[in-house]
């Protein structure tokens, strides 16, 4: 199973902001809420991954390993 792109993530909180403000009901309106905040901290997790991936490189990157 494949995992959901950034973009995904908040095409999907989008869904569910627009569905919480539709929603009558008090408790599933908190619990849309909760989920988009979830989808929104997944972006963010994401973000910071593909930050974090940049610093990341393995030593052939730096030329340590010239095939010596």
């Amino acid at each position: 199973m494949r995992s959901m792109s950034c973009r995904e993530y908040l095409r999907a909180a989008n869904f569910v902001r627009q569905r919480a403000a539709r929603e009558q009901n008090p408790n599933a309106k908190e619990i849309l809420q909760e989920i988009e905040r979830s989808y929104n901290r997944l972006v963010e997790i994401e973000s910071w991954l593909s930050q974090q991936q940049k610093y990341n490189r393995p030593f052939a990157h730096f030329k340590f390993f010239d095939g010596e």
